[in-house]
């Protein structure tokens, strides 16, 4: 194992983390004040319901690929050939349900068109992962840096367009939806052609033994992740059914801030994966150190980023938000 590839796909990574979630966060507090709290509440749940149907569909599947592409990369082209095939199918019935859940929760023809586009952003985001996790397995994270912020960059671009008068659509929350999709498109555009030149080609693959064999290896990994961002999700949702889209707005607002910080654990996770992947089958004593040391490293970071977040709540929220967000202040302070 090369600690120094290790090293430095953790640096690329913090850094494109660092500047997409800042862009990621501008793109929030942008669609926040643009929207509305009550709209930003609808839009709100509407993220909720593909972010987690997007991990449904993927249960795992994503970090299957890394890890068995980085024990063995002469398989890669067998690999990828049946979870191509496989991932379209998944994808293509968790665009289903979107679709019906959409219909029979949302209220205007706007908000259902809406999450029917989100949807299909979400289908081209889940379809990038699969290819970006080629990627990851090679430990090839500079193409993974890069597109994750120029995506962000991108969507600001086409929100700022699809919101302002020279949009051809009316409805901001239709403009945002669209500025999703035409984003998402382009990273999954990306990952295809980065992939397809610089590391396998493949086609659909016919294999439905090791097909099944796949989503059985991926249980553990895909359950432990569906319920983690079910619960990272379940209270907007909740909260979606029984409160009007004004509480809903209200807590997003505070969620969102803790969400950007979440993406620091996130960033430093992705290159530590395949490093472990091949400890674990190679090394358990250095495998033991390794994830002992990383875990240290995490805890040293998360107290004093919590306790600032604590103590600067209300700060915060009226800065980013503005008065109309004012009773989010409480709820990141609880959040934190």
């Amino acid at each position: 194992m090369s600690n120094k590839r290790v090293v430095q796909n953790i640096l690329l990574v913090f850094s494109s983390e660092g500047i997409g979630g800042i862009l990621s966060f501008v793109i929030v507090l942008m669609s926040a004040r643009l929207l509305g709290v009550d709209n930003f509440g609808v839009f709100s749940y509407i993220l909720a319901i593909t972010s987690v149907c997007q991990l449904v569909a993927d249960f795992g599947l994503t970090n299957l690929i890394v890890r068995e592409i980085a024990k063995d990369k002469s398989k890669s082209e067998y690999i990828m050939s049946n979870v191509l095939s496989l991932a379209w199918m998944l994808s293509l019935l968790i665009l289903a349900v979107v679709v019906t859940v959409s219909y029979f929760t949302l209220e205007s023809q706007d908000e259902i068109l809406a999450a029917c586009l989100m949807g299909l952003a979400v289908l081209a985001t889940y379809h990038s992962v699969v290819y970006s996790s080629v990627c990851r397995a090679y430990e090839r994270m500079g193409y993974n840096a890069f597109s994750f912020v120029v995506h962000k960059v991108i969507l600001l671009g086409f929100i700022l367009f699809f919101t302002s008068s020279f949009s051809p659509v009316e409805s901001q929350l239709l403009g945002i939806a669209i500025a999703y999709l035409i984003a998402n498109l382009c990273q999954y555009l990306f990952f295809f052609v980065v992939v397809t030149r610089h590391f396998i080609t493949f086609s659909f693959g016919r294999d439905v033994k090791f097909c099944i064999q796949l989503l059985r290896d991926a249980v553990p990994i895909g359950a432990s992740m569906v319920i983690r961002r079910l619960t990272l999700q379940v209270d907007i949702l909740i909260l979606t059914f029984i409160a009007l889209p004004s509480a809903v707005g209200v807590f997003s607002a505070a969620y969102k801030v803790v969400q950007v910080v979440d993406m620091i654990p996130f960033a430093i996770c992705l290159p530590l994966f395949p490093a472990l992947s091949r400890l674990a089958s190679t090394d358990l004593k250095q495998l033991n150190t390794f994830f002992a040391n990383s875990l240290t490293g995490f805890l040293i970071v998360s107290i004093p980023i919590s306790g600032l977040l604590i103590l600067s709540a209300e700060n915060l929220v009226m800065m980013f938000y503005g008065d109309d967000y004012s009773n989010a202040g409480p709820v990141l302070q609880v959040l934190a």
